[in-house]
Formats: structure tokens, C-alpha cells, sequence
């Protein structure tokens, strides 16, 4: 498949696609099929820095999100929920060095390609006092609108 690519900044942005590979030359063409799953690949590998969350009640610990490190609060330091989410969300954010670094060039990441809508939303109706939350309705297209059709509750 051929790669589209987006200008930004004054530089091509590639589209993501399936088999999407990366392009750095250290990393061997490894191929991603899913967007977030690239994403995550470029965060661990190509960002110079990472952002954790230290355990305060040991030095081993570190996590990415505060419900990993709660979690490991409540597991390994016996905390109550209560206290953990305390503790986590009083946690201050440390910035380290990423070791597993690898430079990624003048390459940026992919865009997520983009789908575009084209069904238009003709009109809305809101849900009021004349028509209940769990009244059977259904919505149908009429003289090229879409209205709503309430079923008779008999």
C-alpha cells in the first residue's frame, strides 16, 4: 500500500494504515496493524522522556497511571482504597530519562487516518414531557426527513 502523507508545519505527516511500519532504521521495519498500538511502540521507543508516578511507600515502584499505582498501594503495601487513592492523587509526577531511547530522525508520528461523515442530521427531537424516555420509537426517513414515530403502547 502506498504511504499518504499530510503537511504540517512544514513537514509531511504520514497517514497511519494497516502493516503501517515504522520508519526508523534501528527499529527493522516492524509492522503495527492498529493505530494505538504504533503510538504506544513510538512513546516507548522514540520519546526522550517518560512520565511516572512514584511509590511512596518504597523505591522500586514506579507506575505510568494512578490506578497502577494504587493498585500496587493496596497489593504490596496492604494501603486501604480509600487511603491508596489519597496517596496516588496527592503523587506528584516525575519526569525520567527514557532509556530505551532511540532517535527518531526528523520522522514524526502518523495521523490516525481520518473517516469523514456524510450522513447530514436533518433534526432533532428532544425527549420531553409528551414523549417518555421509554416510549418504543423509531427513526424514520419521510419526504427526505428523518422523523420520529412513536409506536402505539396498546
Amino acid at each position: 500500500m502506498e504511504s499518504q502523507q499530510v503537511p504540517i508545519a512544514g513537514r509531511v505527516r504520514p497517514i497511519f494504515h494497516k502493516d503501517y511500519h515504522c520508519p526508523i532504521v534501528s527499529c527493522d521495519g516492524r509492522k503495527f496493524s492498529k493505530f494505538h498500538q504504533y503510538m504506544r511502540h513510538w512513546r516507548k521507543f522514540h520519546t526522550r522522556t517518560s512520565s511516572v508516578l512514584p511509590c511512596t511507600a518504597c523505591v522500586d515502584y514506579s507506575s505510568k497511571t494512578r490506578m497502577e499505582l494504587r493498585e500496587h498501594l493496596c497489593h504490596h503495601h496492604h494501603f486501604t482504597m480509600f487511603a491508596a487513592k489519597r496517596t496516588a492523587d496527592g503523587t506528584t509526577r516525575r519526569t525520567l530519562m527514557n532509556p530505551r531511547y532511540m532517535s527518531p530522525g526528523l520522522h514524526i508520528p502518523p495521523i490516525k487516518e481520518e473517516v469523514y461523515i456524510t450522513e447530514e442530521i436533518v433534526g432533532v427531537v428532544e425527549v420531553g414531557d409528551n414523549i417518555p424516555r421509554d416510549m418504543d420509537t423509531d427513526m424514520v426517513e419521510q419526504d427526505g426527513k428523518l422523523v420520529l414515530v412513536v409506536k402505539n403502547q396498546n
